[in-house]
């Protein structure tokens, strides 16, 4: 179910910011890894 959820994710997906979040969750597995990803996406925003 959630493999099938996450290609839903990559399918839809059709800018860069969101390709990249999506990717964060998917190697999601820890609070450094959220952190990292947050400063990772709050940076491409700017």
């Amino acid at each position: 179910m959630i493999r099938s959820a996450e290609e839903q994710l990559w399918q839809r997906q059709k800018s860069p910011l969101l390709r990249i979040t999506s990717f964060c969750l998917l190697i999601l597995t820890g609070t450094k890894q959220r952190l990292h990803c947050l400063v990772i996406s709050e940076w491409i925003k700017r």
